[in-house]
């Protein structure tokens, strides 16, 4: 049983505005949410042209543009009960959120900044019993935003899974793990994300702890 659709909430259009980045965050009961919110994936030789700031000092990258112009808001849903699949799942509120420039120009900049460094030296990849790692800074390391695939399916050949790189990749693990066709021109798209931790921080106001 639902309390409010959440489907409903993307429809407002004074909300469906550019400027708003519209995201449902859910919650379960104990007062965790799980998923992190992603943001358009980047074409990585696109990414490495870029520059934080133009000479006037405005922001010019796509990511900088992007935090820096938009008003976050966050649709809060909460599961009543330990069961989620049998609990009602209750609206509790709206925040809108602004990012501050200090964090932009900050730990988000270093952050593609270090993205931006990977590519250029050439990204590392392995293989761990999760699939196909890299050393782009991903959601374990706690930063407000991370880097990681945009969808499911990993690719490492010339199709719209992925997209070229503009350093050849490097392999560090044993070569029997590379993918079939494994291309190291070629990577899996990727997109950043602000952390669900981080989303979870600025709602917490909102959400009931058990």
């Amino acid at each position: 049983m639902t309390l409010a659709k959440k489907s409903g909430l993307d429809n407002i259009s004074e909300l469906n505005k550019a400027s708003y980045l519209i995201k449902t965050v859910q919650f379960d009961y104990a007062g965790t949410n799980s998923e992190s919110m992603s943001f358009p994936s980047f074409k990585f030789k696109d990414l490495v042209q870029e520059q934080w700031k133009d000479e006037d000092n405005n922001p010019s990258a796509k990511l900088n543009i992007l935090m820096s112009e938009s008003t976050f808001v966050f649709a809060i849903f909460q599961h009543s009960s330990v069961d989620n699949e049998e609990s009602d799942n209750v609206f509790k509120g709206i925040k809108f959120y602004k990012m501050p420039q200090a964090i932009i120009n900050n730990e988000i900049y270093c952050v593609w900044q270090d993205t931006i460094d990977t590519l250029n030296e050439g990204v590392k990849l392995w293989r761990d019993g999760r699939g196909i790692r890299n050393n782009f800074v991903n959601a374990g390391d706690q930063r407000v935003i991370h880097v990681r695939p945009h969808a499911g399916y990993a690719s490492y050949i010339d199709n719209g899974y992925a997209n070229e790189l503009p350093v050849p990749s490097r392999w560090l693990g044993d070569e029997k793990d590379k993918p079939r066709q494994f291309s190291s021109q070629y990577m899996t798209n990727q997109c950043f994300f602000l952390n669900n931790k981080f989303i979870r921080d600025i709602v917490r106001d909102l959400v009931q702890i058990h």
